[in-house]
């Protein structure tokens, strides 16, 4: 398991390099559970919710056979907008609010179902920290969040094959998980209503997560690198089961990669953040 980093002080932007998960967190289930794991977390959101962390996942193949997939360390560019299951729904409406002028901005998928690509982005209003999506029809929507880490926060957002739109916030400990649904951003929840949010490598639970395709269509892994030998580690992905258009999540079927050396490829897609090729939006330096 990748080493735990001490904690750094001041605010979230002051260094790019990772912060130390608080003494303070609380493992409520051990890892590897057929639930998310229950922690107690400082990246939780303004409520204090718990956030949930997944064990598991790496590269893909396009096999959910865990006794014959291999790795695939590349990022399929079929997969650019997530699902075909999507795109045949009425846009978002715009009601005429505007995305922050100093807000850092990317592509994503098809978050509201029309069939159009659409974009997300990160800013701060006061000491308001901001996650949005900005559609194709022009529809601006966004939530707030909060974190105890000293880096700015990056986000990325996809159509999974299951047909639901999601976001992946990292802020360098957690990455916790948000659904697009009827033109919100909400919290994807675990089976104890607290939200699904996956490890950096801090808790203990895991290092990663990507959205890896099979035949084309996504789906969301939760990652995890152990480390076997000098240089090399091996690398676990654990499918994430998403329910009612990404609202809640479970873990599921565990797989085992074998090892990879570290900086390879398969050891970069299990120990960063991504979903499928979309880039990722970053927080405005303050």
């Amino acid at each position: 398991m990748l080493s735990t980093r001490a904690a750094r002080p001041g605010r979230r932007r002051a260094l790019p390099a990772l912060a130390l998960v608080p003494a303070t967190l609380l493992a409520l289930a051990a890892c590897g559970s057929a639930e998310p794991t229950a922690v107690t977390d400082a990246t939780a959101g303004p409520a204090g919710v718990a956030s949930a962390t997944a064990s598991g996942a790496a590269g893909d193949s396009g096999s959910d056979d865990p006794a014959t997939s291999a790795p695939d360390t590349t990022r399929s560019s079929a997969s650019t907008t997530g699902s075909s299951s999507g795109g045949s729904g009425p846009a978002c409406e715009s009601d005429g609010s505007k995305v922050p002028s100093d807000a850092g901005m990317a592509k994503a998928g098809d978050l509201d179902g029309d069939g159009k690509n659409d974009q997300i982005w990160l800013a701060d209003d006061g000491d308001d920290r901001l996650l949005g999506v900005k559609t194709a029809s022009g529809a601006v929507f966004h939530t707030t969040f909060s974190s105890a880490s000293p880096q700015a926060a990056t986000a990325v957002g996809n159509r999974l094959g299951d047909g639901s739109a999601i976001i992946l916030l990292s802020t360098g400990r957690s990455a916790p998980l948000y659904a697009v649904i009827d033109c919100k951003i909400v919290p994807t929840k675990n089976k104890d209503g607290n939200q699904y949010s996956f490890d950096l490598g801090f808790g203990g639970y895991g290092t990663g997560v990507a959205c890896p395709a099979v035949k084309g269509a996504l789906y969301l892994a939760g990652y995890d690198t152990d480390e076997a030998s000098s240089g090399e580690y091996t690398v676990t992905r654990t499918r994430i089961d998403l329910a009612d258009g990404g609202a809640s999540a479970a873990n599921g079927t565990r797989s085992e990669l074998g090892d990879h050396a570290q900086g390879s490829a398969t050891y970069e897609i299990a120990t960063g953040v991504s979903c499928g090729d979309m880039p990722k939006a970053a927080e405005p330096e303050s």
